[in-house]
């Protein structure tokens, strides 16, 4: 079953007095990547195995479906070691409840191995060991299914983040909200994208995507945030 997430970010006003634009956006940067973590997540659990089930009925994509709707319920209560590693404390059907690293091993180059994949990667990155996250983002990025790509680049794109590589997790949004576009989903990584670039200090980049924001939907949960990063570069909306 779908779900749907509605994400509000608020801006606190500051009085120049209390923090420099600074210290703001350090704030901003250090409460984006929360941002990042939950819209990926929403994501993820909004994808279901089911229609994974149905893309392609050989044998190990129904093995692999099975085994990763064993071990979902794991990553939906926030038990990621458990996901990521299985349950030996159970079974079903007489077989272990493997973990989403197994179903990536043994299944990787099916569309459930690859959802696997995402799903590994977005536990890791709840977990903050953005290095091991990385490798089955990347593994994801191999699917066609297109919300598992947009999870996969932006997951990739978080972990850039992590490590510093500002314009190359700026870039890796871009491609995550370019593919988000038709889903409707894209505006949450094109701001992604407009903060990277305002921290490496690419600030035309960034003001142009504020921009777009702005032109593509005022009223939008981002339309604030964009403006607020418009005014932290001292340029006008228009």
């Amino acid at each position: 079953m779908e779900r749907e997430e509605h994400v509000e970010l608020q801006h606190e006003p500051v009085s120049p007095g209390e923090q420099s634009l600074s210290e703001q956006l350090r704030q901003w940067v250090q409460a984006h990547r929360q941002w990042v973590i939950a819209g990926l997540v929403v994501l993820v659990l909004g994808i279901g195995v089911g229609i994974y089930w149905l893309q392609q009925r050989s044998a190990r994509q129904e093995e692999a479906a099975t085994a990763l709707a064993h071990i979902i319920a794991y990553y939906d209560n926030g038990d990621y070691d458990r996901a990521l590693y299985g349950d030996t404390t159970r079974t079903v059907r007489g077989k272990p409840i493997i973990g989403l690293l197994e179903i990536v091993r043994r299944y990787g180059s099916t569309p459930a191995g690859k959802l696997a994949a995402l799903y590994a990667g977005s536990a890791f990155l709840m977990q903050g060991d953005f290095a091991k996250a990385r490798p089955y983002f990347e593994r994801a990025t191999e699917a066609e299914a297109p919300l598992v790509l947009v999870g996969a680049y932006a997951g990739l794109a978080a972990c850039r983040e992590e490590e510093g590589k500002l314009q190359q997790a700026a870039s890796l949004y871009e491609r995550a909200a370019t593919i988000a576009q038709p889903l409707g989903l894209a505006e949450r990584y094109r701001f992604f994208a407009a903060l990277c670039y305002e921290k490496a200090g690419v600030a035309q980049k960034a003001a142009q995507l504020y921009r777009q924001i702005l032109l593509e939907n005022e009223f939008s949960d981002f339309a604030n945030e964009a403006k607020a990063g418009l005014a932290r570069l001292g340029m006008d909306v228009e």
